[in-house]
C-alpha cells in the first residue's frame, strides 16, 4: 500500500491511486468503526466480597451500548485477576448489543490462592466487521475479592485425641448437680424420674414433688494458638503448608463451635503479625475469623513465647490450649508446654491424618486462563 501510494504521488496516475484507496479503505473503514463501537461501549463488573479457595464462583459483566442507532458487534472484554502468586485473565464474548441495551455475560473462576484478589482493569476488544484491524479501550475499573482458606473435616482420630486431652484437665467448677451437669428448671415429678433428682423444698413449699432437671453440660472451651514461622512466604511449599494450618484451625474452630454451642472459644495468629479472636459457639462472628485468616502472612513469629506464656497464665485450667505450629525444630517455648497444652507440628503429620476436603483441591498454581 505504501508502495502504491507513493508511486500515485510521484507519477501523479490516478489508477494508481484509486488502487490505493481500495486496497486502504477496508483497513480504514474497520478501524473507524471498531472505535465508533467502543466509544459507546460501557462496561461494569459484579463481583462477590468474599470466595472460598478451590470454591466455584461467577463474575458478571456488563455490556451496555449507549450509541441510538447502531448496534454492538463480536466484542471481547478482558478482565485481569491480579494475586501476588499467580496473575489469570478471563474473557466473555457478547456477539450483539443492540443500541440502547445492556447484556451481561458470566466467566467462573476458581481460585487457589489465599488473600486478596485484585480485579482489573478491564479491556474491551473488537475487529468487526472485516477483522483486519483490532482496536481496545481500556476501562480503569478495580474490584477485590477476600480469599478465604478452605474449610474441610476434621478427622475423627484428632477430634477424639483433642476431647479426650480436655477431659482430663482438672475442673475446680462446684458439684451444682448429678454428673457435674448444669441446673435447668424445676418441673413436676414424673413416672421414672430419679428420685435422688427431687427438690425438697420446693416440695414441701408447693405440697407436690417437684424435680430438679438438668441438661448435660460438655462445653468445653478450646483456646488455639497458631505459630507460623517462616522466613520466606515466596515458595510453593511454605504457601501450602500455611494455607493447610489456617484451614485446619478455620474447620477445627467452627466444628468445635457446633458441638459446644455455649463454649469459649479462642484464636491467637503470630507470624509477620499478630491476630487475635474470640467466640462463643455457633454465636461467634466467623466473618471477622475469616477476614483476618485470609490476610495473615508468616513471619518471625516473635510474640510467640509471651503468647503461649500469657494464656497459661491467664486462662483458666479447664480450658485446653492447641498449638499449631510449622517450626521444623527448636521450638522456644518447649519449657512451657504442660499437660494442658496439644502440640502440633505440622512437619511430623500428614494432611490427610488431620484434614480431609471433599470439593475441588487443584494441584498446581500456575496462571490459567477462562473464556467463556
Amino acid at each position: 500500500i505504501i508502495v502504491l501510494f507513493t508511486g500515485a504521488m510521484l507519477t501523479k496516475q490516478n489508477t494508481l491511486l484509486l488502487v490505493f484507496a481500495l486496497m486502504a479503505g477496508p483497513f480504514v473503514i474497520n478501524g473507524w468503526m471498531t472505535f465508533g463501537m467502543l466509544q459507546a461501549a460501557r462496561v461494569r463488573r459484579k463481583v462477590p466480597v468474599r470466595a472460598m479457595q478451590g470454591e466455584l464462583f461467577s463474575v458478571e459483566i456488563t455490556l451496555r451500548n449507549s450509541r441510538p442507532w447502531f448496534a454492538l458487534w463480536m466484542m471481547t472484554v478482558t478482565d485481569e485477576i491480579v494475586h501476588e502468586t499467580e496473575t489469570l485473565s478471563a474473557s466473555v464474548l457478547f456477539s450483539r448489543v443492540s443500541s440502547r441495551t445492556t447484556q451481561s455475560g458470566q466467566y467462573q473462576l476458581r481460585l487457589s490462592g489465599r488473600g486478596r484478589y485484585v480485579l482489573g482493569p478491564i479491556r474491551a476488544a473488537s475487529r468487526f466487521p472485516l477483522g483486519l484491524v483490532e482496536r481496545s479501550r481500556v476501562f480503569a475499573t478495580t474490584s477485590e475479592i477476600l480469599i478465604y482458606p478452605r474449610i474441610g473435616r476434621v478427622s475423627q482420630s484428632w477430634r477424639q485425641r483433642l476431647g479426650g486431652a480436655t477431659e482430663l484437665n482438672s475442673r475446680k467448677s462446684p458439684n451444682l448437680g448429678l454428673f457435674q451437669d448444669d441446673f435447668n428448671q424445676l418441673r413436676e415429678f414424673r413416672s421414672g424420674d430419679n428420685p435422688r433428682a427431687i427438690h425438697w423444698r420446693s416440695t414441701a413449699r408447693r405440697g407436690q414433688l417437684i424435680l430438679r432437671e438438668f441438661h448435660q453440660n460438655r462445653e468445653h472451651t478450646l483456646a488455639i494458638i497458631v505459630d507460623l514461622f517462616g522466613e520466606s512466604f515466596h515458595t510453593v511449599m511454605t504457601r501450602e503448608q500455611v494455607d493447610f494450618a489456617l484451614s485446619f484451625v478455620a474447620s477445627l474452630l467452627i466444628e468445635r463451635g457446633r458441638e459446644c454451642r455455649d463454649g469459649y472459644l479462642s484464636l491467637t495468629a503470630v507470624g509477620e503479625s499478630r491476630f487475635d479472636w474470640e467466640g462463643q459457639g455457633t454465636s461467634s462472628s466467623l466473618e471477622s475469623l475469616f477476614d483476618g485468616l485470609a490476610l495473615f502472612q508468616p513471619g518471625p513469629a516473635t510474640e510467640a513465647v509471651e503468647v503461649v506464656r500469657t494464656k497459661l497464665q491467664q486462662l483458666p485450667t479447664t480450658t485446653q490450649i492447641l498449638i499449631v505450629t510449622t517450626r521444623k525444630a527448636g521450638l522456644p517455648y518447649q519449657n512451657l508446654l504442660t499437660s494442658r497444652v496439644e502440640l502440633l507440628n505440622l512437619n511430623d503429620v500428614r494432611e490427610d491424618d488431620l484434614l480431609t476436603f471433599e470439593d475441588y483441591r487443584p494441584a498446581t498454581r500456575s496462571p490459567r486462563s477462562v473464556e467463556v
